[in-house]
């Protein structure tokens, strides 16, 4: 039942299964440095996987309430719980709760914690330091990110300046409170908005989907409901005393209407559900025509040669059917109204 946990277990199939997986830097980090057509299967793949094992990992916080409440309600012993607090193993901690399941489940669960950690950060610090060095002191340098290929050995010292200033000044926040680490927890709830036009790209077909730049169906629903779950996080963020951080928020900012079931994620669960549906719906609303910033030529079109290359090529007999990109040309497959399109262009 919802009251015995199942509603986090909702709540982990929502989030790892809409958006949680296209914003984890394991991920799109190694995605953004592929191929697009790899990019495209790592992101498939990756997020399939991402999803179940998100969603698996959820059943521990529900085994958790569950046998919490057993031992709580008299119906089962205490030694169950082989040494762990009742109060962690209800709340759902991996490590509380693991400790139940015997010392192989917690020793494995413990090896799962620590590579995740260690593959996260790894993940972002090498974000880090391709934002700093290619992508924005490219930028300064050359008006636009740099490829990877052309990044120097002076791009590579500032990443490594900004993966040691991360480090420093991500950590300075835990040494006053570790209950930020809590932040965590509600990152799924700020991106979700990355499900809309994400998955609307990925399942619907091309001639569902606009065409050409609709700039506002992925960053309306982004924005809209990252600014929900930042408001959330400030009605529920906690102090080193345990006592609510912004309390002028949490009073002024009611989101008790949302709530889902009689659970303890009954809240966590309804706002998650509230942005999905307003990602997709936003994503539709704006990609239609109307929408402000829409450009329908599509960037993509027969963008690997300059029309002027293009004209010569359709209008030669003898022209080389390989381009300076490698991509093979076949003139007589070429249709004439596309040479006609060309031609208009110069």
């Amino acid at each position: 039942s919802l009251k015995g946990g199942m509603d986090l277990f909702a709540l982990g199939a929502i989030q790892g299964t809409l958006s949680y997986p296209f914003f984890d830097p394991v991920l799109t980090d190694r995605c953004f440095l592929a191929e697009p057509k790899t990019m495209a299967r790592a992101f498939t793949a990756g997020g399939f996987f991402a999803a179940w094992f998100i969603m698996l990992f959820g059943l521990i916080g529900v085994h958790g309430r569950m046998l919490g409440d057993c031992v709580n309600d008299g119906v089962c012993s205490e030694s169950i719980l082989n040494g762990a607090s009742l109060t962690d193993v209800r709340s759902g901690a991996p490590a509380a709760v693991a400790r139940t399941l015997g010392v192989g489940i917690y020793s494995v669960v413990a090896i799962i914690m620590i590579t995740t950690g260690i593959s996260t950060l790894d993940s972002t610090f090498t974000s880090v330091a391709k934002l700093a060095g290619p992508d924005l002191h490219g930028y300064i340098e050359t008006g636009k990110p740099l490829r990877l290929a052309d990044a120097t050995s002076k791009h590579v010292w500032i990443g490594r300046i900004a993966m040691i200033t991360i480090a420093i000044v991500g950590t300075l926040p835990l040494l006053d409170n570790p209950a930020e680490l809590d932040a965590t927890t509600v990152a799924g709830t700020i991106v979700s908005g990355l499900a809309g036009p994400i998955w609307t790209m990925a399942i619907l077909p091309d001639d569902w989907i606009w065409q050409g730049t609709r700039p506002l169906a992925f960053l309306v629903p982004v924005i809209l409901c990252a600014t929900i779950g930042i408001c959330f996080r400030l009605t529920t963020a906690k102090d080193k005393h345990g006592d609510l951080k912004y309390q002028r928020a949490a009073r002024e900012i009611d989101f008790s209407y949302l709530d889902v079931g009689p659970g303890i994620y009954r809240r966590y669960l309804g706002i998650n559900i509230l942005q999905a549906c307003l990602s997709i719906i936003a994503t539709f609303v704006f990609s239609l025509d109307w929408c402000w910033f829409a450009n329908d030529d599509d960037p993509h079109h027969d963008y690997k040669l300059p029309i002027k290359a293009k004209v010569d090529q359709f209008c030669s007999d003898d022209a080389d059917t390989t381009d300076t990109n490698g991509f093979e040309h076949n003139t007589i497959d070429i249709k004439y109204n596309e040479m006609e399109e060309a031609k208009a262009g110069l």
